[in-house]
């Protein structure tokens, strides 16, 4: 494992999320009811970043698309059409709708900082 220094604990607010560059990495750190996590920083979907979106329940929600995915494990849980939040917009190809999960990194806090384990 290796984890890299993200930032002081007192940066991350509860319910909220940030973008971090480490080594040249973007990536997404956040605390969402007290529980620390840090992701990709882009959905898989369409490259959306993340820190721009919302929580669902456990889910973290792409602002581009409203795709949900698990903050404990990174699963694509929820496929919102934009149809039905925008009925003028109209799918062009099926295959918009395909999307992976999203990364899900390990997080600890020591000495006041968060880390992030990351590969």
């Amino acid at each position: 494992m290796t984890f890299k220094k993200i930032c002081k604990i007192t940066d991350v607010q509860d319910n909220s999320m940030s973008l971090f560059n480490v080594d040249g990495k973007e990536i997404t750190v956040g605390k969402h009811n007290g529980k620390l996590f840090a992701c990709a920083a882009y959905c898989p979907h369409k490259s959306a970043y993340l820190y721009h979106g919302w929580f669902s329940n456990n889910n973290i929600v792409c602002p581009r698309h409203n795709y949900e995915f698990d903050l404990s494990s990174g699963k694509l849980v929820k496929m919102t059409s934009w149809k039905e939040n925008h009925p003028t917009w109209i799918e062009q190809d099926p295959n918009w709708r395909k999307a992976g999960d999203l990364t899900i990194y390990q997080v600890k806090v020591s000495n006041g900082y968060v880390l992030v384990d990351l590969p």
